[in-house]
């Protein structure tokens, strides 16, 4: 047994593990404070651009949640068609 320990531990050594890489899906729907579908989901409601700065900051919180958890690359996809996330707003991610 002490020698699978000790060859585990050499193992690690020498193989370090990844950073690992994280993909963020988001979805109108699921952000915190949309809950009128009426007014906040589609282009032109009377609500949709605030839904559509409330995704933007949730989606820019978990890529820095997954980057200073030592993600070593952050992917986002948006719902289809793309229209939800702002260009140039939405933080650019780094990658090592």
């Amino acid at each position: 047994m002490n020698y699978l320990v000790a060859f585990a531990m050499l193992a690690s050594l020498a193989f370090p593990a990844e950073k690992p890489r994280v993909l963020i899906l988001t979805d109108m729907e699921g952000v915190a404070g949309v809950q009128d579908a009426d007014e906040q989901l589609e282009p032109g409601q009377r609500r949709y651009e605030e839904s559509r700065k409330l995704l933007i900051g949730e989606t820019n919180a978990a890529v820095q949640g997954a980057l200073a958890g030592g993600a070593r690359e952050v992917v986002r996809s948006a719902d289809a068609p793309v229209r939800s996330l702002i260009v140039g707003i939405v933080d650019e991610v780094h990658t090592d």
